[in-house]
């Protein structure tokens, strides 16, 4: 009974290191635009990067 347990703590523990793999590689990116929103806001104005134009179509009705 002990080594069942053994074995099924180590597939959940590989299953946990999954995950925390996942998040990390998911979350790495929001923490990175975070960080460069937050640079951006603290930068002088003349630092910032220019907005490109808008290759949009306006909606009908003003939207």
């Amino acid at each position: 009974m002990k080594a069942r347990f053994r074995s099924l703590e180590r597939v959940m523990e590989a299953r946990v290191q999954s995950l925390h793999e996942l998040l990390e590689a998911c979350l790495l990116p929001v923490a990175s635009a975070a960080s460069s929103l937050r640079r951006q806001a603290d930068a002088p104005e003349w630092l910032l990067p220019t907005p490109e134009p808008s290759t949009a179509t306006p909606m009908p009705g003003g939207r």
